[in-house]
């Protein structure tokens, strides 16, 4: 369940998964794939606003809302708001790298060379270890 937008919960606390991880790797491709102007655009603004609390982003680093960021399902998102899009997930990839890369993940990979697993037996005890 999302936390209410005062209390987000800060990067070195919040859990990261690989549905978190993917959800963003899915973001930041739909970011790089579609103009901002498309309706798509207004989704994925709204999805980025809607899911900060997972990615720990501030409130300044959101697209405006509604009718005040000049965005419609029409005309898409302003360019503003779209540069904002775009730094949001650049800034929620750095910060879940850091994450990624914390000792959990160093022993997954250890047991992983140990083991010999290829990329997808060591998604799958990563998986199930989380």
């Amino acid at each position: 369940m999302d936390a209410p937008l005062g209390q987000r919960r800060s990067p070195e606390r919040r859990l990261v998964t690989g549905g978190t991880l993917l959800a963003l790797t899915c973001a930041r491709n739909v970011y790089t794939a579609i103009d901002r102007r498309a309706p798509e655009a207004s989704a994925l603004a709204s999805w980025v606003t809607q899911s900060a609390a997972a990615f720990a982003l501030a409130d300044a680093a959101l697209p405006g809302d509604g009718e005040d960021s000049g965005r419609s399902r029409r005309r898409g998102v302003s360019l503003q708001d779209w540069r904002k899009i775009g730094d949001a997930l650049d800034l929620a990839a750095a910060d879940l790298s850091n994450l990624v890369d914390g000792p959990a993940e160093r022993w997954i990979a250890a047991i992983s060379r140990a083991l010999e697993l290829d990329p997808l037996a060591t998604r799958i005890l990563t998986l199930a270890l989380h």
